[in-house]
């Protein structure tokens, strides 16, 4: 392809690359970042759950429970319909 279009293409093209590498540095370094605040929400969101549980352990207790008794529930329907 390059050689159909001539050299002065090829310059063209020459031209574009530090363009785009530069444009992909920029992007990985965005997500780097997003990245970097999606894990320390995280972090914050593991840590409040865990501080929750401990001061309110039945409370936690209950609601796993009714979790647990859910998704057997919808478990016992989906092999039902089989």
């Amino acid at each position: 392809m390059l050689k159909a279009m001539g050299s002065e293409s090829k310059e063209k093209i020459a031209g574009v690359r530090p363009r785009g590498e530069a444009a992909l540095s920029r992007a990985k370094a965005q997500v780097a970042e997003l990245e970097a605040a999606a894990d320390a929400h995280a972090h914050l969101a593991v840590h409040n759950a865990d501080v929750y549980a401990h001061e309110n352990p039945w409370t936690t207790v209950g609601v796993a429970a009714g979790g647990g008794a859910a998704l057997d529930a919808i478990i016992g329907v989906l092999l039902a319909g089989r």
